[in-house]
């Protein structure tokens, strides 16, 4: 009987979690819907997920216009797996993919993934962003595309890729920077493909 009390006194809190939460959900469906937040797509080839506990290689591609720029896509990437699953080795320079699945392999990691970005608008989305470019430039929101190749260390075949598309929110001091724009979108997909207890594995 007490335990039946107790679960009776529960039961308005754990509701009220639940409408909490769906309401976050919905307003940030909402803002997204009225493109007041940043928005991002991630789109896999095929169902599947990776254990928590596995190791992954993050790559630094070698074949970007812009050393720099390709780091930062690597560093956002590695950061985002961190906080999915146990460990994340960073490379030290850039590589193609081949050496970065041979490397992965004799350090005893279980995945490769090799970030290649696709393109990067810099639209200004306001009107003194906009002037404060050349006049060429073009007047619309950032956008940034990548493509995420994950490999298997051990046989060198390529498990999937993923394209992730993001756009920039269009309201002013809204955004920070154009490199961080895919953070959100690393985020997603290392949750989406790490395994959670609470589902059957697939």
């Amino acid at each position: 009987m007490l335990h039946l009390r107790f679960l009776v006194m529960l039961a308005p809190l754990w509701l009220a979690a639940c409408t909490f939460n769906h309401t976050v959900n919905t307003a940030h469906d909402l803002l997204a819907d009225l493109q007041m937040v940043e928005r991002h797509s991630v789109q896999g080839t095929r169902a599947w997920v990776a254990p928590r506990n596995s190791a992954w290689f993050v790559a630094v591609p070698n074949s970007g216009p812009e050393p720099e720029v390709d780091r930062a896509l690597s560093q956002h990437l590695a950061a985002a797996l961190r906080q999915q699953f146990a460990t994340v080795l960073l490379a030290s320079s850039a590589t193609n993919p081949a050496d970065a699945v041979q490397h992965a392999r004799h350090n005893g990691v279980n995945f490769v993934i090799y970030p290649q970005l696709l393109f990067a608008g810099d639209g200004a989305y306001s009107v003194t962003e906009w002037a404060a470019r050349s006049p060429e430039a073009d007047f619309g929101r950032d956008e940034v595309g990548v493509q995420l190749l994950i490999f298997d260390a051990y046989t060198g075949q390529l498990v999937d890729a993923v394209m992730l598309a993001v756009k920039e929110s269009w309201l002013p001091g809204y955004n920070g920077r154009v490199d961080a724009l895919y953070s959100s979108a690393f985020e997603t997909f290392a949750k989406r493909y790490s395994y959670q207890q609470y589902e059957a594995p697939r």
